[in-house]
């Protein structure tokens, strides 16, 4: 099956988070799956929901069997069991806070090879660097951050940050000198990059509409708008691309 042509929510196309690592457990797949997982996280907040599982006093009653892998897919990664965000904005910063900490946690797990509920969190914090060797070294200073220094990032947002950095260095090193002194870009369209997380947002939607109680008018229009909007933005960029050419 084709993983792109729909949306299916068949019970029979869903697997548990810690099913799908087990038999997707290199780095890359690791890395990709915990990057959608984030941007599931991002997206319930943007909504004002929270992980109802992830507020424990320990992490014995916390398994990673409420997170599923929809469609085969892991760009479908739902969080089974929500619940509304608090109105004061304290608490609330607060609790989107320990959702980011734990699925951190998670991802950390998931490296090292430790159950969840094995985890002693102070234990972590004071011996890092030697829990540091298991993890992507690229990632490293997003977990030391969240764990360690109590920082509050999205995983997506860093890898996000992470590649829009990257770009800019090949961009800088991909120049060409036309003998004048000033070089021409081989990346076009670098200074204008298209954010295509709004394709995310649309897949976050369907998964969620019945949870945070999207009307089908608002969902046809969540849909529509940001198809539009990247549509248009592919176009500009397309155009500035062909007039640098000249």
């Amino acid at each position: 099956m084709n993983r792109e042509k729909s949306f299916n929510n068949n019970q029979n196309d869903v697997c548990t988070l810690n099913d799908w690592i087990t038999l997707h457990n290199s780095v890359d797949e690791k890395r990709e799956i915990f990057f959608n997982m984030d941007r599931s996280l991002k997206y319930i907040h943007e909504h004002d929901f929270c992980v109802r599982t992830f507020f424990k006093n320990d992490f014995n009653d916390m398994p990673i069997y409420n997170i599923t892998v929809l469609n085969n897919d892991p760009s479908y990664v739902k969080f089974e069991s929500i619940m509304p965000l608090p109105k004061d904005i304290v608490k609330k910063e607060q609790m989107k806070r320990e959702d980011i900490l734990v699925s951190s946690l998670i991802q950390v797990c998931s490296y090292v090879g430790i159950p969840l509920n094995r985890l002693n969190l102070q234990f972590l914090k004071d011996n890092f660097d030697s829990f540091s060797q298991f993890l992507p070294s690229d990632d490293v200073p997003y977990y030391r951050g969240i764990i360690v220094r109590g920082s509050s990032v999205y995983y997506c947002e860093y890898m996000k940050e992470k590649s829009n950095h990257n770009l800019e260095k090949l961009d800088s090193g991909l120049q060409e000198n036309d003998g004048s002194g000033k070089g021409k870009s081989l990346i076009k369209m670098s200074n204008n990059r298209i954010d295509l997380e709004n394709v995310n947002d649309l897949k976050n939607s369907q998964i969620y509409r019945k949870d945070i109680g999207i009307s089908d008018g608002a969902f046809i229009n969540y849909l529509l708008l940001p198809t539009i909007l990247i549509f248009c933005i592919l176009a500009i960029s397309m155009f500035i691309w062909i007039v640098s050419l000249f």
